[in-house]
């Protein structure tokens, strides 16, 4: 059936934008999705996955689960190893490992620049913000480490 998101075109995928799924159209050097998330989606060069996309940033995976954030306004690789990670529309996130509460998370902008590390996981919130615990407190935080809202856990 024609999908109205992608201009009439038939779906033949769902990508995952962010942390949703969307429709998308598999045509000739990649993937029609709609205008509003940027309306296309190049194909990853052999050997490489698209994993998911945000509006700066293209996640994709290799057959050794090698992780690589590319920046969709060039196709500049950004970052390229192990670990996991959580795109934002203005930065993401990587995590060497999530099973070890020992290991550090970095925070990047669309530039690769490094804005923020911390020890431990910090989850992806809505409105491009982060989830963290820091000493007492417990909060959203931008991707630079400053808090947006925070509250204290424990009773007095």
């Amino acid at each position: 059936m024609p999908c109205e998101e992608l201009g009439g075109a038939c779906s033949t995928d769902a990508l995952t934008y962010l942390r949703e799924e969307v429709p998308a159209a598999r045509v000739p050097g990649g993937y029609l999705i709609a205008e509003e998330l940027g309306g296309f989606l190049p194909e990853p060069e052999e050997g490489w996955e698209l994993n998911s996309f945000s509006d700066s940033f293209i996640l994709l995976r290799n057959a050794d689960y090698l992780w690589r954030v590319v920046r969709r306004a060039d196709g500049e690789i950004l970052f390229e190893g192990k670990g996991m990670i959580f795109l934002q529309n203005s930065s993401f996130e990587v995590n060497e490992d999530i099973r070890d509460s020992g290991s550090i998370t970095f925070i990047y902008d669309k530039d690769g620049k490094e804005l923020y590390s911390a020890r431990g996981f910090i989850p992806p919130c809505l409105d491009e913000w982060y989830y963290t615990y820091r000493g007492p407190w417990a909060g959203i935080i931008d991707a630079e480490g400053n808090w947006i809202l925070r509250e204290l856990q424990y009773d007095e």
